[in-house]
């Protein structure tokens, strides 16, 4: 569980600095015409937020006993809002570790 839990953690942050570069690499664009910059810059807000929020529910675990942060982050894993498949494949997995 530990495992599937830092692997998304650090899929996470690594997509939200992923899209940020992105976002500042981004060219100029054309007047009027360019319709994927707010799309790109939507995308690193998310994804921002939801490293942050995993980041949050780190910080959790030191000040709870092991069965409630298990249950603590199989309610805050399930409700990370990935958006991309290789972090919602990480997601399923870290959930069907929790089961175990």
């Amino acid at each position: 569980m530990e495992s599937e839990w830092k692997s998304l953690r650090e899929h996470l942050e690594a997509r939200a600095r992923a899209l940020a570069e992105e976002v500042r690499a981004y060219p100029g664009p054309i007047a009027r015409c360019d319709d994927q910059l707010p799309w790109l810059i939507a995308q690193r807000t998310r994804a921002v937020e939801t490293a942050r929020l995993a980041r949050d529910l780190e910080r959790e675990k030191d000040g709870l006993p092991e069965g409630e942060w298990r249950v603590r982050l199989a309610e805050g894993a399930a409700s990370l809002g990935v958006d991309d498949e290789e972090g919602k494949r990480l997601q399923r997995a870290l959930v069907e570790a929790l089961r175990r």
